[in-house]
């Protein structure tokens, strides 16, 4: 399904799509490798992870390899300062974001939201930031993303020692934070769509968007926040 429900045209890319704000970790199949993205369809903010597990990529029930946290603009920035509090905290933390959506099944809505996926940020006991989407489905990968600069950067002290691991990650995860948050709000700014337009096009067509895809959370109205330490994480 087109994620531009306005029109047939290719979906218009943005500063979102550049590849320095992706993310990649390995994938739960040996050799492969899992990425995490960032992207805004009408609006809403959305966290792809595509787990590289070649056995999903053509699987219904797995989400065709994808595991989505679909958020609003304010959400997605409260999200960004979780980074910024995990990169800046000294103890060990961690602490999700619980996404809900209505889901469809043979025409009928189900009678309340109910839990798409967990948008999880994370500070390990040896102080580096991660990130994390987990589908409702627990047996669908949960895969750690951190916060590491590509190998063609090194940090390096005044005295010629290089930096740890988690000095490095800390500062990255921030600045990747800042960034994150600029390049956001320019193409929520400059890629703006016309509310009205796009919920008189969902009550022409019945929100078929929606019915059909029990994952698609893009019209999710309902988030909650819950915090803990790594006792409460799913894996």
């Amino acid at each position: 399904m087109s994620d531009n429900k306005f029109n047939n045209k290719p979906r218009e890319k943005t500063a979102m799509d550049m590849r320095k704000l992706k993310l990649s970790t390995d994938s739960v199949v040996p050799g492969k490798k899992a990425q995490l993205v960032f992207g805004i369809y009408a609006n809403n903010p959305r966290v792809t992870v595509y787990t590289g597990d070649p056995s999903e990529s053509t699987n219904d029930k797995a989400g065709y390899g994808k595991i989505q946290a679909n958020l609003d603009a304010p959400i997605f920035e409260t999200f960004i300062g979780m980074i910024e509090h995990a990169a800046t905290v000294r103890e060990e933390w961690s602490a999700k974001i619980e996404n809900k959506n209505y889901t469809w099944y043979s025409g009928k809505r189900s009678d309340k939201p109910v839990l798409i996926s967990e948008l999880w940020v994370g500070r390990t006991k040896e102080g580096l930031v991660w990130i994390s989407v987990i589908a409702a489905d627990q047996s669908r990968p949960k895969l750690r993303f951190y916060f590491t600069p590509s190998e063609f950067h090194h940090f390096v002290k005044r005295t010629g020692e290089p930096f740890a691991k988690d000095e490095v990650n800390n500062l990255y995860a921030m600045g990747y934070a800042r960034l994150l948050r600029g390049v956001s709000q320019q193409v929520l700014v400059n890629h703006y769509v016309d509310e009205a337009i796009k919920d008189n096009n969902n009550s022409n067509n019945g929100n078929n968007n929606f019915r059909q895809n029990p994952r698609n959370t893009e019209k999710s109205k309902d988030a909650g926040f819950s915090s803990g330490g790594s006792d409460d994480l799913p894996w």
